[in-house]
């Protein structure tokens, strides 16, 4: 196991009481070369990679959408108990049921059993993929759809493969920070100023 995912993971264990620990901030990047932020519930490590990081999206939504023309990421993530910060770089893959109404040639779609994951949400979450589309403006005559039984079409499961990791303590004398950078034989680390 790398060192930035024994430290992420006592920091997860340590701050497991604090509801905000859970949340990250993930930015893709637009069809104009913008960034856009947002803030993710972080939803788990990947069996496949135990090094990427899992969250959940809307198909329809605007980030599905900047990944499908350009699948990278930034994340920051920072947790307020032991107050520290990490920060990761690369690559998404959006995992989706056969059933989803995405373009399923995008070489970031990969067609997965995604029920799992569907299943660990609550049913209040769940409700949500069946919402009217994110971002599209409220109207009065539109009714939210009920949930049907199965996953929902408009369901994916993000998964972040780090090549990048930062590791910021900010509550040691003096605060230190650390780069990780993925080679071919695991990952390679450097202490840099913070």
């Amino acid at each position: 196991m790398s060192v930035w995912k024994q430290r992420l993971v006592r920091s997860l264990h340590v701050s497991r009481g604090h509801a905000d620990a859970r949340y990250f901030q993930i930015a893709t990047v637009d069809g104009e070369g913008r960034p856009d932020s947002r803030t993710v519930v972080f939803r788990g490590f990947d069996e496949q990679d135990p090094l990427a990081l899992l969250t959940v999206t809307d198909t329809r939504s605007e980030k599905v959408q900047h990944l499908l023309g350009r699948p990278v990421v930034s994340v920051a993530w920072y947790f307020r108990k032991t107050r520290e910060q990490y920060r990761f770089r690369g690559t998404a893959e959006l995992r989706v049921d056969a059933s989803c109404s995405v373009d399923k040639t995008a070489t970031s779609i990969v067609v997965a059993d995604v029920s799992d994951i569907w299943e660990r949400l609550s049913d209040a979450a769940r409700e949500q993929f069946f919402w009217p589309r994110p971002g599209a403006p409220v109207t009065d005559t539109v009714e939210s759809p009920k949930p049907t039984p199965g996953v929902s079409p408009n369901f994916a499961v993000l998964c972040v493969t780090p090549d990048d990791a930062q590791y910021l303590d900010l509550k040691g004398k003096p605060q230190v920070r650390e780069r990780f950078t993925r080679t071919d034989d695991g990952w390679d680390t450097e202490i840099v100023n913070p």
